[in-house]
């Protein structure tokens, strides 16, 4: 990563965590910013290694960060952003003024191990995280991402839930804020007609993909430009999952989750120095 994205990464999270006014530890070295902007490097170019993202910040960056914690120590700090990550992703998304009509909802499974390894996980217990992947059918044990996406690829917002629950749950916790008056598109995980009739009363069309059959169906050109627009999906969870990590690893369940926003973080800052739009 080269000097000028690392300043701009760090000039955007330091003004968006200033915005949220985070009280700053008194005995700290490093500030929230610097944290996390560490962490950002580690999910782009080290795969969320973390140990092998600080050795080289104190190697080649020591000029930019001074002062590199340890890895127990920046674990602890980052862990301390959870309650304030959905902000920071909502607020980071949001920073291009483009006004969007169209946005995608999706779900992604985020495996923490392997089905023989289960019985050793000590991260995540019992049966509610062990889902299931139709389109790979296949099971996993974990957690289920699900994304709220615009027309660019960013990620506006985020829900993490165990494994096993189901897609609809997903939809039922999302604020959709600032997306009033605009249509969603999604699979057909998320058709449900009682959900479809509360979110129109609320100015949001839920557009999901439906079949000849349905009573809701379109017909076989919007069905085709549903399906032709959910491809961006594929190719936004391609990248996240290379940033989440193939095995993201934790000793707590809040240090899973942190990691796994950071990630989200990263992609969106990722995303847009790619398209220009910072």
């Amino acid at each position: 990563m080269t000097e000028d994205r690392i300043i701009t990464y760090f000039a955007i999270i330091d003004d968006l965590l200033n915005e949220l006014r985070l009280r700053e530890e008194p005995q700290a070295v490093i500030s929230n910013s610097e944290v996390l902007t560490m962490a950002v490097i580690a999910h782009i170019d080290f795969c969320a290694n973390y140990s092998k993202a600080l050795d080289w910040l104190k190697s080649f960056c020591s000029h930019l960060f001074p002062k590199v914690p340890d890895k127990s120590t920046f674990s602890r700090r980052l862990e301390k952003l959870l309650p304030y990550m959905q902000t920071i992703i909502l607020k980071l998304a949001s920073l291009p003024q483009v006004d969007e009509r169209y946005y995608l909802i999706d779900s992604m499974p985020v495996k923490v191990c392997e089905n023989a390894r289960i019985w050793t996980c000590k991260t995540l217990k019992g049966e509610l995280y062990r889902g299931y992947t139709p389109s790979k059918r296949e099971y996993f044990y974990g957690l289920k991402l699900n994304a709220l996406m615009d027309s660019k690829g960013l990620i506006r917002e985020v829900h993490l839930l165990e494994g096993s629950r189901h897609d609809i749950d997903g939809l039922a916790n999302m604020s959709f804020y600032s997306v009033e008056s605009k249509e969603i598109i999604c699979d057909k995980a998320y058709k449900n007609y009682l959900m479809e009739d509360i979110l129109k009363e609320e100015g949001i069309v839920l557009n999901p993909l439906m079949s000849i059959k349905e009573s809701r169906y379109e017909g076989e050109w919007i069905e085709y430009a549903k399906r032709l627009y959910r491809r961006l999906a594929e190719s936004v969870f391609s990248v996240l999952k290379r940033f989440i990590g193939m095995r993201p690893y934790s000793v707590s369940l809040n240090g899973l989750l942190v990691k796994i926003y950071t990630a989200v973080v990263s992609y969106n800052l990722y995303r847009m120095w790619k398209m220009n739009l910072i």
